[in-house]
């Protein structure tokens, strides 16, 4: 496990945002906190290789707030990224048809479908997204057979190199991350949203290097279990809280705007949370998780949290469900409280050989 915790070379870095939920007016506080967003990744990632937003890009789906959304990313343009977006309920909400609502999604992200994949430095980056309406299926994704068969396809191919395969999607799988934990509470913790939920975690259980980002529920990550780490033995699941507001797991609204800087490195990536609403690193959400290997053993499987997993709810057997990761996951964050100094020993060499 200490082998994971060296110095390894770091290959690039990229952003991950959700639900931005841009509106009609320049001035709203939504609209502001995108603004900050971006211009927070130009302070403090400047050399990010893209920007992935994973869904509700716009409060209702009306072209004027894409106009507004294109606006703003027009204003920030110098010196940021390509920004990828995914596909959100509120992006597929008042409008006539799906195409109709699709197009818009294509015409001001340049998206060329609802679903697809880029590759950056080696990664391969996939991009899902709803393909139906939102009134029509309850503000859940719906996954056809065609973007199944693709998503198959390009996982299997992608998998080939044993890199890290990052997934984006704006609704969560049940039982995994902030906002999902139904065991917890099936009311307040309903907010998975995926019709092909239990097709999709098989599927992605089969890949230890897989990251899965998705958006939807606004916690923030100061809540139970905002990531969800399969340990060598299935997908990594990272909730990205929100832009635009957040939420808890009181069941109420918080103030604030967060975001992910991720870094890529040979052995390892390190998810940064950021507090967009005030520049600074969330203490709370540092997530280490090393790139298994075929020949590597359970041991150096480990993912680490560097920093708390949460605001004082420790995560047991008792109230989240994780599946096939349960056991391994309630004995990572055990061991992760033992190795947080170290790993932040670590990081700072590795800042402090950036600097020389």
């Amino acid at each position: 496990m200490l082998e994971i915790l060296n110095p390894s070379e770091l290959l690039y870095s990229f952003n991950v945002l959700s639900d931005t939920h841009i509106t009609t007016d320049a001035s709203h506080t939504y609209n502001k906190n995108f603004d900050r967003a971006l211009k927070d990744i130009l302070n403090a990632n400047p050399d990010s290789r893209a920007i992935f937003i994973t869904g509700d890009n716009t409060n209702y789906g009306y072209e004027e707030e894409w106009k507004e959304f294109k606006s703003i990313v027009d204003k920030n343009k110098n010196g940021l990224p390509n920004i990828y977006s995914t596909l959100g309920n509120h992006d597929l909400w008042k409008g006539e048809t799906y195409d109709g609502l699709v197009d818009l999604f294509k015409q001001y992200t340049g998206a060329t479908a609802p679903y697809y994949s880029v590759e950056i430095e080696g990664n391969t980056f996939i991009v899902l997204g709803s393909q139906s309406k939102a009134d029509e299926t309850g503000g859940y994704a719906n996954l056809k057979a065609d973007q199944i068969k693709w998503l198959k396809e390009t996982l299997e191919k992608a998998s080939a190199s044993e890199n890290a395969i990052f997934v984006f999607m704006h609704q969560p799988l049940k039982d995994t991350t902030s906002g999902t934990l139904t065991k917890i509470d099936p009311k307040i913790q309903s907010w998975h949203g995926v019709t092909q939920d239990s097709e999709i975690r098989k599927l992605f259980d089969k890949y230890p290097n897989l990251l899965f980002f998705t958006g939807h529920t606004h916690w923030k990550f100061d809540s139970i279990q905002p990531f969800l780490p399969g340990n060598g033995k299935g997908a990594n699941y990272l909730n990205n809280a929100s832009v635009a507001y957040l939420w808890n797991d009181a069941d109420s609204e918080s103030p604030g705007s967060q975001g992910y800087s991720v870094e890529v490195y040979k052995d390892y990536i390190l998810v940064r949370g950021r507090e967009i609403s005030n520049g600074e690193w969330a203490a709370n959400a540092q997530f280490l998780i090393p790139i298994s290997k075929s020949a590597n053993n359970d041991e150096s499987n480990i993912a680490e949290s560097v920093g708390s997993v949460s605001n004082g709810n420790s995560i047991n057997e008792s109230n989240v469900t994780t599946d096939n990761n349960s056991k391994d996951g309630y004995i990572t964050w055990i061991i992760a409280g033992g190795v947080v100094l170290m790993v932040a020993v670590v990081l700072i060499i590795i800042k402090l050989k950036k600097l020389r």
